[in-house]
């Protein structure tokens, strides 16, 4: 019996684009962010879950780190294809759904394939957050490196993150998961 798809987003994001578009203009934010996360990897191949049009991902590959992209929307993976292709270090572009229910027959290719994992602003939008920190290690080799960046404090919640499908943490479970 296939499990029963509880993730859902909008194929077409026009308010997401809108904000990565903006975002993509703070040149000294991206580096910033981008450096933050650079420190807490280990050597070796990385994969970027949710890049979205690339803001962090140019910085990695331009500083020469093999990297995979992947973002759940077409579109986005299509922009990735046409602005980051020409790049040596870029492993792979993937479509790729962190609680797809056959997540192991599906991204079969990937799992065990990493020494690192990010994920920025990407988990809040995902109700089974658990499940998808779950799979996100299943990409990952032995001893590999998770990096995650989610908004914090329920006080900040608001229609901003309802238009952009963040989950509330108030609908989120009250533990924290061990991986």
């Amino acid at each position: 019996m296939e499990k029963v798809r509880k993730f859902e987003y909008k194929e077409l994001d026009q308010e997401g684009l809108e904000t990565l578009e903006t975002i993509a203009a703070a040149h000294n934010f991206n580096h910033w962010m981008a450096e933050t996360v650079a420190k807490r990897l280990k050597p070796g191949n990385i994969i970027e879950i949710g890049s979205g049009i690339g803001n962090i991902s140019k910085y990695f590959l331009d500083h020469g780190h093999e990297i995979c992209l992947s973002d759940i929307r077409e579109n986005y993976c299509g922009f990735l294809e046409d602005h980051f292709s020409e790049y040596d270090n870029l492993s792979d572009i993937v479509k790729m759904d962190l609680v797809h229910p056959a997540f192991e027959e599906e991204y079969a290719d990937h799992l065990g394939k990493y020494d690192n994992l990010y994920a920025l602003n990407v988990i809040e939008h995902i109700e089974d957050d658990v499940l998808a920190l779950a799979n996100c290690k299943k990409l990952l080799k032995p001893h590999g490196r998770i990096v995650i960046l989610v908004p914090a404090y329920q006080t900040l919640y608001n229609t901003f993150d309802k238009n952009l499908f963040h989950q509330s943490p108030l609908h989120q479970k009250d533990h924290v998961s061990s991986l």
